[in-house]
């Protein structure tokens, strides 16, 4: 794979959607490359950076006002609606095909002059005889009118008997991930020792990721895997990179706020980076990013 071909799938290497081939062939590429660590270093950095951002919060009276205006809305219609109402009654196919059928009518019998205004129409009341000439004198639409009556009104009256068709249908997302190696949740606790939340392990092994014991057993405190991650940091690191990247943000977050208050931040990092394996030093650099985030966070607050 070259540089276009990574680049373009690190968002689904994060996320965790890639196949295991093909994970395998960017993991390959990514040990061997420096500007694509570097790549996805920054996109993992500015996923951090985004999901620090503190929310927006609406108006405490939006709901109230949208409800109000729907209600408002719904009892009187608008001009404009009113206004489409009657255009539709009066472009239905029902009344614009035959009155525009006579306006074309009329206006080919004047071009053609067998219209006059002394011509009578009203034959109510007479001989039939006299009907008879007064029907005769009444003007005949000329051929060319009813063609071009046919023409331009014959497609429209098709066109408005046909059913709209719906295009909104689509098909529900499935999401497809990898089952992921082991799932972390977090329970706060409140022990005076710690004062950090507890990260519980629920180990899910996929075929050829079995745990070791150090991963497995009894929940453990942050503080406890601050030691792991010291003592094994290319194990723990090899782990966290078989995870989603939302497990792995967990982890990254918890275990980045523990250890700014515990003041060894920097320490973590140091042994992680010393891990000697490309997963151990990408999250190094996640958690020196996170720890710096949690850094400022706690300074702004001071």
């Amino acid at each position: 794979m070259n540089h276009a071909d990574v680049r373009s799938r690190l968002p689904e290497y994060l996320e965790g959607d890639l196949s295991l081939d093909r994970r395998a062939l960017v993991d390959a590429h990514l040990d061997g490359c420096d500007s694509c660590t570097a790549e996805l270093d920054e996109l993992r950095t500015t996923i951090h950076l985004l999901r620090s951002l503190p929310d927006v919060e609406p108006p405490p009276q939006l709901v109230a006002d949208v409800m109000r205006r729907i209600r408002l809305g719904e009892a009187t219609p608008s001009l404009v609606e009113r206004f489409r109402e009657f255009a539709s009654e009066l472009f239905a196919p029902g009344v614009a095909i035959p009155a525009g059928a006579m306006v074309i009518a009329f206006a080919m019998a004047l071009s053609t002059g067998k219209f006059q205004a002394s011509t009578p129409f009203s034959v109510a009341g007479v001989a039939p005889a006299a009907e008879r000439t007064a029907a005769a004198q009444l003007p005949v639409i000329p051929r060319e009118a009813q063609v071009l009556a046919t023409e331009a009104f014959g497609g429209q009256a098709a066109r408005g008997r046909e059913p709209s068709a719906f295009r909104g249908s689509s098909s529900p997302l499935t999401e497809t991930r990898p089952p992921a190696v082991f799932e972390v949740t977090t329970v706060s606790t409140d022990g005076a020792s710690t004062g950090a939340p507890r990260v519980r392990v629920v180990a899910r092994p996929r075929p050829g990721h079995a745990l070791s014991d150090s991963f497995a057993g009894a929940p453990r405190t942050v503080d406890e895997w601050l030691v792991v991650v010291r003592q094994k940091p290319a194990e723990f690191a090899s782990r966290q990179a078989s995870l989603s990247l939302a497990e792995r943000e967990h982890w990254v977050r918890a275990l980045a706020q523990r250890a700014v208050e515990q003041g060894t931040a920097e320490e973590v990092v140091r042994a992680l980076r010393n891990g000697g394996t490309s997963a151990s030093v990408a999250f190094a650099r996640s958690l020196a990013a996170e720890a710096q985030v949690v850094a400022e966070q706690i300074a702004t607050s001071r």
